[in-house]
């Protein structure tokens, strides 16, 4: 019971070069211990090959988001995207541009992957690939269940992902030639 980690970060990737981001601040959380997000890296790096990606490894929380926008906006020079492997981070992600007077997303698209609850109420709505967790939480209860009462053995359910479009991604058309240097 789950959903392809790797399918996730592929559908972000596609949306940002559906909108013809070419420089793109990749956001994740530590690899060593966490396959998922490892898949999503790995993923990440295939699909943005063509794309000038840097990639800032911090802790999966808010001031991780919040420390890995500051090493982009550092050492990125010129980026008109960053693509978070949660939406924790994103949320510190968003901070810290706002806090920089860096506008999301006239200057640089922020989009996630997660889709927590929050994520529509962030400024702006976070666009976000959608985790189905809440389905993955039942359908696991289901299999149980009828395991225990049925003595019916559950097989593998790959669920479906998918991305919520909202206002924090916009195509390079509509962003403005920033250049992360200016904000530091």
């Amino acid at each position: 019971m789950g959903y392809d980690n790797r399918l996730a970060a592929k559908r972000a990737c596609a949306h940002l070069i559906e909108l013809g981001h070419q420089r793109i601040a990749v956001v994740h959380g530590p690899l060593t211990g966490n396959d998922r997000t490892k898949a999503r890296v790995d993923a990440t790096r295939a699909a943005l090959a063509a794309q000038s990606c840097e990639f800032f490894e911090e802790p999966i929380s808010v001031e991780g988001g919040v420390a890995a926008a500051r090493r982009a906006l550092a050492q990125s020079g010129s980026l008109d995207a960053i693509l978070c492997m949660s939406d924790p981070m994103a949320f510190g992600v968003l901070h810290e541009l706002h806090r920089c007077g860096v506008s999301v997303p006239k200057d640089v698209s922020v989009v996630s992957i997660h889709n927590l609850p929050a994520s529509e109420f962030t400024h702006p709505p976070l666009t976000t690939v959608h985790l189905p967790a809440r389905q993955m939480g039942k359908r696991a209860a289901e299999c149980l269940a009828r395991w225990v009462e049925h003595d019916e053995r559950p097989s593998a359910i790959c669920l479906d992902t998918y991305l919520v479009q909202r206002s924090s991604a916009t195509s390079i058309d509509s962003v403005a030639d920033f250049d992360a240097t200016r904000s530091t």
